[in-house]
């Protein structure tokens, strides 16, 4: 399901008026307001307004969230026995975005598990996750929901169509733990957890490799490191032999990318010298990761 292509909507594109830069600070009432009304239409079945499935999803989603702010309602005592009421408000009041994202990440997360139940909504999850992006998209927000999850944009992170790709495709059950590894790593950069997201990516690059290796039949150790993973890889010709040449070239990448910045970095002990993880280098680290892992799983 597409946003309706109103006459006036059609003049901002005709006039490039839609932002070229994301910001991730502030969430305009009209952007707020579009985000509830997608709420408001998944969370509804077409025939009637409101369900018990509607507010048993609108309480679950009031109790994680006060279970883990440690609150008792989430905007005003008025609001204690609507939770529909109160999460709607806060969507619409909260001054901390990062907790307006939790609060739709947990709707997307809960409805989803939920839509079973659901007769016939107004809108699926798919269609509400799809227009909530583009929504976030036309008003410059820079985030975006994958897989259920919320993840920041960057220009030359998440733009970037091969690691986009690689999220879709590793979240197929059998890469589980690519999965949850790698959207670890992205939890942690939209968090500011630079080592940690170094951390994270690389552990998802290994269990790629461990996962092939052990779908090839093809001995290792659990504690290999990644250059042996992909001396392993190489040496059981993997790959096809007409790659040579290229996959020398992303060998020696691999090898001096990230299995380096992995060893001298968060990895190991920082001794008597404070290492500073930088955003730019979590973001290379997540941008080459994730587009290695992409390659070998599509030649799996």
């Amino acid at each position: 399901m597409d946003i309706k292509n109103i006459f006036s909507r059609r003049q901002k594109i005709l006039r490039n008026q839609f932002p070229d830069v994301y910001q991730y600070t502030f969430m305009s009432e009209n952007l707020r307001t579009q985000i509830v009304r997608i709420i408001n239409k998944a969370s509804r079945p077409e025939e009637k307004l409101g369900s018990d499935n509607s507010s048993n999803l609108f309480r679950e989603i009031r109790n994680i969230l006060c279970d883990e702010y440690g609150l008792f309602f989430l905007t005003n005592a008025n609001h204690y026995n609507n939770p529909e009421n109160d999460v709607i408000t806060f969507v619409l009041t909260e001054k901390n975005i990062e907790r307006v994202l939790d609060a739709i990440e947990l709707f997307l997360e809960i409805f989803r598990n939920l839509q079973i139940s659901f007769s016939k909504p107004m809108l699926s999850i798919d269609d509400a996750t799809s227009i909530i992006n583009q929504r976030f998209k036309e008003a410059g927000f820079g985030f975006r929901f994958e897989n259920g999850q919320a993840i920041k944009l960057d220009s030359d992170y998440l733009h970037n169509e091969t690691v986009k790709e690689t999220i879709k495709l590793i979240h197929d059950k059998k890469f589980k733990s690519v999965n949850e590894e790698f959207l670890k790593a992205h939890e942690h950069f939209k968090k500011g957890n630079f080592s940690e997201t170094i951390v994270e990516a690389l552990k998802s690059f290994e269990s790629t490799m461990k996962l092939i290796l052990k779908s090839k039949n093809i001995k290792y150790k659990q504690e290999d490191t990644a250059s042996i993973l992909l001396k392993h890889l190489f040496e059981n010709n993997f790959i096809p032999p007409y790659l040579s040449n290229y996959l020398n070239n992303l060998k020696s990448i691999l090898e001096s990318g990230i299995p380096t910045i992995r060893n001298k970095t968060a990895s190991h002990g920082k001794g008597d010298k404070e290492i500073e993880i930088t955003e730019n280098l979590a973001l290379f680290t997540l941008n080459i990761t994730g587009s290695s892992i992409n390659f070998l799983l599509k030649n799996l």
